[in-house]
């Protein structure tokens, strides 16, 4: 088979737009007033009725998902959450996520993602490290907790958010001291008062997101607020990102390549993001032909296993414009072009 080459990027195209990133990175100093929670009410005013969210059948606007992270907001500090509490979240890729992360956010708590695979010490360890008082649980993520209780911090609250794909036994509903979905349905929609942030910089822990641990118990990085939104402003210039775009989102969001690299650039372009709770070879074209996904990320064996699926004869009807990550072999890369 021959492969046809690609066309080289003039050398001043690519110095410009290296010029463009910079700018954009030199933008937050660390005492600068800016947060995450400023850029998603900025964009949920300025791109109200464009999707942002989507999983399955299901969208949510900007506008509509900025109201649902408010209730969450409002919940939260209901419960007690102050500004600087850590508060951890365990829960697969859907919509829930960011409900409960960017709400969480908004109360101005810091958020610490959980592997949703970790028992035991490495769960104890990371609930350890962060500081972390509550933890919000996916339904699917109860087990995991259960399973650990004798490694556990004590004294953690734990707030469940329901779901139907995963029910979980009564005996692991029982670890769960309140039904944070049902409390933010309750709750009101409007955004929180300025003065629950006041304070937090662009320089301030955002996030706690957790190395691999390749050579010990995985490591906590601090996500500064300027930091995650650096990288959408970045990324969002390198992929050349328009609110017309749509990111593919199966990578876990626990790591910093969904949350961050996808749901950083997104939020910042504009665009929409269509999530599935793992990578799915046979449904992946098929995803991204529905939700006329434009940017996806692979890791790994990624493209590798998309190439292994049997030829089909709409293989080039597709909207996928830009593919972005890292671990492909030159050989992959050769089939894939």
């Amino acid at each position: 088979m021959q492969h046809q080459a690609a066309t080289p990027v003039p050398r001043e195209v690519t110095q410009a737009k290296l010029d463009l990133r910079n700018q954009a990175s030199a933008r937050y100093r660390a005492s600068l007033p800016y947060t995450i929670s400023d850029r998603l009410q900025e964009q949920a005013e300025q791109h109200a009725d464009r999707p942002l969210l989507i999983e399955g059948s299901t969208q949510y606007s900007y506008a509509e998902a900025n109201r649902r992270i408010n209730q969450v907001a409002h919940a939260a500090r209901a419960l007690g959450v102050q500004k600087g509490d850590v508060v951890a979240l365990a829960m697969e890729n859907r919509v829930a996520f960011f409900f409960a992360w960017w709400g969480l956010t908004k109360a101005g708590a810091k958020v610490a993602f959980l592997n949703t695979y970790v028992t035991g010490k490495p769960l104890a360890h990371a609930l350890q490290v962060t500081g972390a008082t509550r933890v919000v649980v996916g339904e699917e993520c109860l087990k995991n907790f259960t399973q650990s209780t004798q490694d556990l911090p004590a004294g953690l609250a734990y707030w469940l958010w329901p779901d139907t794909a995963t029910p979980a036994s009564e005996t692991e509903h029982a670890l769960c001291s309140t039904n944070l979905e049902l409390l933010a349905d309750a709750a009101e929609a409007h955004n929180p008062p300025a003065d629950w942030r006041e304070g937090i910089t662009a320089g301030d822990t955002a996030l706690y997101i957790f190395t691999s641990g390749t050579t010990g118990l995985p490591k906590a990085a601090h996500i500064s607020h300027g930091r995650w939104l650096m990288a959408g402003d970045v990324m969002r210039i390198s992929l050349e990102i328009t609110p017309e775009d749509c990111f593919y989102c199966f990578l876990p969001l626990y790591h910093g390549a969904a949350s961050m690299s996808a749901g950083s650039t997104a939020l910042t372009g504009g665009a929409s993001l269509a999530i599935r709770r793992k990578f799915s070879r046979s449904a992946f074209w098929s995803d991204v032909r529905q939700h006329q996904i434009s940017v996806a990320q692979y890791v790994g064996e990624i493209c590798r296993f998309l190439l292994s699926a049997p030829p089909t004869p709409d293989d080039k009807n597709h909207s996928l414009r830009k593919l972005s990550g890292t671990g492909m072999a030159p050989e992959v890369w050769q089939q894939w072009t």
